[in-house]
Order: C-alpha cells, then sequence, then structure tokens
C-alpha cells in the first residue's frame, strides 16, 4: 500500500486564502471563534471544506481574539475556566456545523497548542473539554509527536494524530520555536527547493547509521543526500549543523 501525507491547513481564521487552501488540502483546522473567525467565518469555511471532501477539525484556543490566540493564559485561568473556554467553543463549531459532516479531529491553536504540548494540566484540561463533548471518543487529537498532550491523549484510549510542519523551526527538545523569536517561522524558499528535503534529529550516537538503514531500504545511499561543503543550498555539512538535525528523531528514533 503506498504512504500518502496528510497536508493540512488552519482556515476560517478571516484570511483571503481559505478557498485556495482548501483545494489542495487534505485537512481542514477550521478556528471556532476563540482567536479568530466563528460567526458566518466559521459557516463558511465549514461549507468550503465540506465541498472540497476536506476531513474538517476543530481548532479551538484560548479566548483570545485581540491577541489572535498567541497570548499564553496558562496560570491566568483555572482548569474549569480553561475546560468551558474549550468546551464553548467545541459547542460553537458543533451547531455551525449542524451534523453535516464528522468531525474528525481536535487541534489546539496557539499558545494552547504550545502549551498543551508541555504541559500535562493544559492538555488535560483540553481533554477532559473534549470528553465531555465526545465521549464516545471518536474525535481524535492532533499534536506534535512524543509530548504530554500526546501522553494525555492516549492514556485516555483516543486515537492521536502527530504531525509536523515544513515552516516552522524546532526547539531541541522537539517543540516549536517560539514566534517570539527571529526564525520562528521559515521562508518557503529556505525550505523547499527542487531536489532539497530538510530533516532534523537529535544529534545523538546511532542516528546517522539508523537513518542510513532505512534511507538504504529505498535504495538510497546516505552520503547522496548531504550536501557537499562548497555547493549552493541550506545545509552544508550536517556534522557541522547540528541544529539542522533536531525533530527527525522523533520519526526514525523511537
Amino acid at each position: 500500500m503506498a504512504r500518502q501525507i496528510d497536508l493540512s491547513a488552519n482556515v476560517g481564521e478571516n484570511g483571503a486564502d481559505d478557498e485556495a487552501l482548501l483545494q489542495v488540502v487534505t485537512t481542514a483546522n477550521i478556528a471556532a471563534g476563540g482567536h479568530a473567525g466563528g460567526g458566518e467565518v466559521l459557516r463558511n469555511a465549514l461549507a468550503q471544506a465540506i465541498a472540497h471532501g476536506v476531513r474538517i477539525g476543530v481548532h479551538p484556543s484560548y479566548i483570545d481574539r485581540e491577541n489572535f490566540g498567541r497570548h499564553s493564559h496558562a496560570d491566568e485561568l483555572t482548569h474549569g475556566n480553561l475546560v468551558n473556554q474549550v468546551l464553548s467553543q467545541l459547542r460553537a463549531f458543533d451547531a455551525a456545523l449542524a451534523g453535516r459532516t464528522p468531525i474528525s479531529h481536535l487541534k489546539a491553536h496557539g499558545a494552547l497548542y504550545n502549551d498543551a504540548m508541555v504541559r500535562s494540566d493544559i492538555a488535560a484540561a483540553v481533554l477532559d473539554a473534549l470528553d465531555q463533548f465526545d465521549p464516545a471518543k471518536t474525535i481524535a487529537v492532533m499534536g506534535l509527536p512524543r509530548s504530554q498532550m500526546a501522553a494525555v491523549t492516549r492514556k485516555r484510549g483516543r486515537a492521536y494524530i502527530a504531525e509536523g510542519f515544513s515552516d516552522r523551526a524546532y526547539n531541541i527538545d522537539g517543540t516549536l520555536v517560539s514566534r517570539e523569536r527571529d526564525g520562528a517561522v521559515l521562508p518557503m524558499d529556505k525550505v523547499v527547493s527542487r531536489y532539497y528535503l530538510r530533516l532534523q534529529v537529535m544529534d545523538r550516537p546511532g542516528v546517522f547509521a539508523r537513518i542510513a538503514t532505512i534511507l538504504g531500504k529505498c535504495s538510497i545511499g546516505i552520503s547522496s543526500i548531504i550536501q557537499p561543503e562548497g555547493h549552493e543550498g541550506e545545509t552544508v555539512r550536517s556534522e557541522e549543523h547540528t541544529s539542522e538535525l533536531q525533530s527527525l528523531a522523533y520519526l526514525v528514533c523511537r
């Protein structure tokens, strides 16, 4: 069976590109009104996603439209307050959807996403809201691999979808670099080129041997993917640029 890549995008955030994005992605994470969207914007995004046959996920956040959901409120809200914030967005989303298609998954937005990846209490609050809304556990959760969100979700017996970002920089622990730091979002011409695939792994013994083994099964020599010094491009010698090798550990070093 051929493997497929599920390409997702966040939509319903008052942006102008939703229609174009929904023509190429296979999954849409649609804002539920906490940081953007809601109302007519939400209904339009849902209608467009359904028309294009795209899987639909709910995209809740801290209720903070002023900061587009990118300011953490983790230490400002009680557990119950956060549960209620997420639950209210789930219910508003469900009302707008009106049973036309199933909700595939939940993917938190912005600061709520980042907090839930590293704090089990925030992940638990999101899951408490989702469990109230969906006690049958038909809705999966999407997030970073090997995160607190992944652990809490799986412990509760709910499906978890691990995702990666092609246009974001990663910290050494596999979390996303804060958007407040320079270089957090990578220009696409630095990530994509005709012959270029950027891979990041943890710098530990045995990583390259395992990658070489995996590539060898596809008849690809590791020497063919390491760019020689002096050639133009984004990555030169991998052993000299270990910061480029952070996140593939989640794929090949389990």
